[in-house]
């Protein structure tokens, strides 16, 4: 199931604002190798700051993609 527009708007303001937010690329690249952690970072277009994500390459490119979409 797909979710529409509005709803995928909503889910992902949402989540924005449940996860840790980093001023810059380079100390949450710290963060994640100290912790052992495969997340991808990634500048977030809703805040600005930058948060990682578990999704593969492919699916948080559509992620964002879409997400640009909707917020221009």
């Amino acid at each position: 199931m797909t979710l529409g527009d509005e709803e995928f708007l909503a889910r992902a303001r949402a989540t924005c604002t449940e996860k840790a937010a980093w001023d810059n690329r380079a100390m949450l690249v710290t963060y994640l190798r100290m912790h052992d952690y495969k997340g991808t970072p990634y500048k977030c277009p809703i805040c600005g700051y930058y948060h990682h994500t578990k999704y593969n390459k492919c699916r948080s490119k559509a992620f964002s993609k879409r997400l640009k979409g909707l917020l221009h």
